[in-house]
C-alpha cells in the first residue's frame, strides 16, 4: 500500500467542479437572436453601474433640493438657487424627483436590470443545487482543504458504499457519478448557502417593484395632507372617513427648574383621534354640515362643521350636506406609530396653533383674522399673512415670531406652547415688504398693543395637529423585499457550506487507489481535516 500523504492548502479553492458556467447564448448559426441580445443586454454590468450611480446621483438631488412645488416657477427658483441651477431645477422638475417620469423610467430599467440577473443567477444556483456536477480529477480534490489519498485493497463497489455510508451518517447528502476506472462522490451540507445571492437579487427586485407601484396612481397611491385643530373633523375623500382631532399633546423636556429653555425639543407628539364612518343623517352618533367646493376643478378642501342648525350656514362657492357619522374607532397617533384605517395610513407630521388676531378700530368695529402658526421641532414659525382693516390699510404678522410661555409682554426662549407673541406689521402696496410697527412690547394672549387708532389682541388659540394621509399599496412588497433579502444575507454569511469529495480508481494490479478532500467552511481546516480522518478510518485505510 502506498503511503498516505495530506496536505493543506488554506488558500486554495477547488477547481471547475462548482464553478459558475459561463452565460449560455441562444444562437442560429453561430450569432444570437435579437431576444438573446436584447436580455444578455438589459443584464449587463456596465448597464447595472450605469443606472445604480444615475439613481444615487438623482437621490442625492433630491435630497438637498426643496421637494416643493412653488420651485416649478423658474422666477422663484432662479432666485433662490441662482441664474444656472434655478432655470435647470424648474425645467427638470428637480423640485419633484420622486414622482418625476424620468425617476420612475430609471427605477423601471434598473427593475429590469435587476430582474435579468435574478434570472440567469436564479437558473444557475437552483441547477448547482439539484444537479451538482459530480466529476471530478485527483488535483481538484488535492486542492480542498484537508485531503488525503490511500491504497486499499478492497473493491471499488466496497468502498463506495462504506463511504456512502459514513457521509450520510455524517448528515451528508451524497451523490455519484461514475466514470471509466472507477466512482466519483460527493457530499454535501448547507448547499443552500450557493441560493443566498440569488434570494438578495430577488429582495431587490421586490423593494424595486414596491417602490414603482407606490409611486403610481394608477395602482392607488396617494397622499393628502390635512391641518386639523382641536376638536375639528377633516373628511378624507378617497376613503370616504372622517377623522376628529379630540386632544393633542406635545410634552417638552423641562430642565431642572420647571422650564424649557434653548433649542430645546419637543419629546413627541400624540393626536388623539376618533374615525367615523359616514351613514345617513339621523342614523349615526351625531351628524354635520359636510361643504363641498361648487367647481370640481377648485383646490379648496372640503370643510366639515357641526349640523348645529336646521338650516346649513352658507359658505360662498360651496354646497352644503347633512351627514350622519357613526364612530369606527379611537386611537392615538404618534411620530412613527401610524394609524391605518381603510388601508390608508394616518402619519403625525407637525403641529401648531391656530390663532385668533382682532383688530379694533376707534368705533369699536372688530376684523379677525385668523393665523395658522406653524411649530414643528422649532420656534414657532410661519408664513407671512395678511389682513385689511376698516380704514383700508392692511396689517400682516412677520416670520419673526417667537413664543412666549409666560405670555408677558416681553416673550422668552420659553418653547412650551403658552403664547404665542407676535410682531406686527403694516403692509405698503407700494413696497415689496411692511415696515415694522413701532412698538416696544409683543403683542400676547395677555397684552394687546395699541398701534393709532387700532387695538390688537389675540383671541382664541387652539392646538391642531398636521397629518399626512398616505396610501401606498407598494409598501408590502418593500418590507416582504426587505425579509426575503435578510434570509438571503442569513444563508449566504451565516450558513457555512461542506463539501467532501472522494475519488475512487481501480488499479491494474488490483485494489483501488481512495483520494479524500473535504472543505468545511471558510478557514475551517481543522473540520475539514477531521471530516477527512473520520472517513479514512471508517473504510480502513491507512
Amino acid at each position: 500500500m502506498s503511503p498516505r500523504t495530506e496536505r493543506q492548502r488554506p488558500s486554495a479553492a477547488p477547481e471547475a467542479p462548482d464553478a459558475e458556467p459561463a452565460r449560455e447564448e441562444a444562437t442560429t448559426e453561430g450569432q444570437p437572436s435579437f431576444f438573446q441580445e436584447t436580455w444578455n443586454q438589459l443584464g449587463a454590468v456596465k448597464l447595472a453601474i450605469t443606472l445604480l450611480v444615475l439613481w444615487a446621483a438623482f437621490s442625492v438631488i433630491g435630497t438637498l433640493v426643496p421637494q416643493e412645488w412653488k420651485y416649478s416657477s423658474v422666477d422663484i427658483s432662479t432666485k433662490q438657487f441662482g441664474t444656472f441651477w434655478g432655470p435647470l431645477i424648474a425645467k427638470l422638475r428637480f423640485y419633484n424627483v420622486y414622482q418625476s417620469l424620468w425617476y420612475r423610467a430609471l427605477l423601471i430599467l434598473l427593475s429590469l436590470n435587476i430582474f435579468v440577473c435574478t434570472v440567469d443567477r436564479t437558473r444557475t444556483a437552483l441547477r448547482r443545487v439539484r444537479r451538482p456536477r459530480v466529476r471530478t480529477s485527483v488535483p481538484a480534490v488535492m486542492g480542498m482543504r484537508a485531503s488525503a489519498q490511500s491504497n486499499a485493497k478492497a473493491s471499488s463497489a466496497e468502498l463506495v458504499e462504506t463511504m456512502r455510508a459514513s457521509l450520510r451518517k455524517r448528515g451528508y447528502s451524497v451523490a455519484r457519478e461514475p466514470h471509466e476506472r472507477g466512482v466519483d462522490i460527493l457530499g454535501r451540507r448547507g448547499a443552500v448557502k450557493v441560493l443566498g445571492p440569488m434570494i438578495v437579487h430577488i429582495s431587490i427586485l421586490l423593494v424595486f417593484i414596491g417602490a414603482i407601484v407606490g409611486r403610481s396612481g394608477l395602482m392607488g397611491n396617494y397622499k393628502d395632507f390635512a391641518r386639523i385643530p382641536v376638536g375639528g373633523v377633516h373628511h378624507e375623500q378617497r376613503s370616504d372617513q372622517y377623522v376628529e382631532l379630540t386632544a393633542f399633546d406635545v410634552p417638552f423636556r423641562l430642565e431642572a427648574d420647571g422650564h424649557s429653555f434653548g433649542m430645546t425639543m419637543p419629546l413627541d407628539y400624540t393626536s388623539d383621534v376618533t374615525v367615523y364612518d359616514p351613514v345617513p343623517a339621523g342614523m349615526g352618533d351625531r351628524d354635520v354640515w359636510l361643504y363641498r367646493p361648487v367647481s370640481i376643478h377648485s383646490m379648496e378642501s372640503d370643510i366639515v362643521e357641526p349640523a348645529e342648525t336646521e338650516q346649513a350656514p352658507a359658505i360662498p362657492n360651496m354646497t352644503a350636506e347633512r351627514v350622519g357619522l357613526r364612530e369606527r374607532r379611537k386611537a392615538s397617533i404618534r411620530v412613527n406609530h401610524p394609524l391605518v384605517s381603510k388601508k390608508v395610513g394616518l402619519y403625525q407630521q407637525t403641529w401648531g396653533l391656530v390663532t385668533d388676531v382682532v383688530a379694533t378700530d376707534a368705533s369699536g368695529k372688530e376684523t379677525k383674522t385668523t393665523w395658522m402658526l406653524e411649530a414643528g421641532v422649532s420656534p414657532l414659525r410661519s408664513a407671512f399673512g395678511t389682513a385689511t382693516m376698516a380704514d383700508g390699510k392692511q396689517i400682516g404678522f412677520s416670520l419673526d415670531i417667537a413664543q412666549g410661555g409666560d405670555n408677558a409682554a416681553t416673550p422668552t426662549d420659553n418653547r412650551v406652547p403658552m403664547g404665542p407673541s407676535l410682531i406686527l406689521v403694516t403692509m405698503d402696496g407700494s413696497k415689496q415688504h411692511g415696515s415694522p410697527i413701532e412698538m416696544d412690547e409683543w403683542l400676547t394672549p395677555s397684552h394687546p398693543v395699541k398701534y393709532g387708532d387700532i387695538t390688537f389682541s389675540i383671541g382664541e388659540v387652539t392646538a391642531y395637529t398636521g397629518l399626512d394621509f398616505k396610501k401606498d399599496p407598494g409598501v408590502w412588497l418593500v418590507m416582504v423585499g426587505f425579509s426575503v433579502g435578510a434570509l438571503g444575507l442569513i444563508l449566504g454569511f451565516y450558513v457555512p457550506h461542506r463539501q467532501v469529495r472522494v475519488k475512487i480508481t481501480e488499479l491494474k494490479e488490483g485494489g483501488s487507489r481512495v483520494v479524500i478532500g473535504a472543505d468545511a467552511g471558510r478557514d475551517n481546516v481543522e473540520e475539514a481535516r477531521k471530516v477527512v480522518e473520520g472517513l479514512r478510518s471508517d473504510a480502513g485505510l491507512k
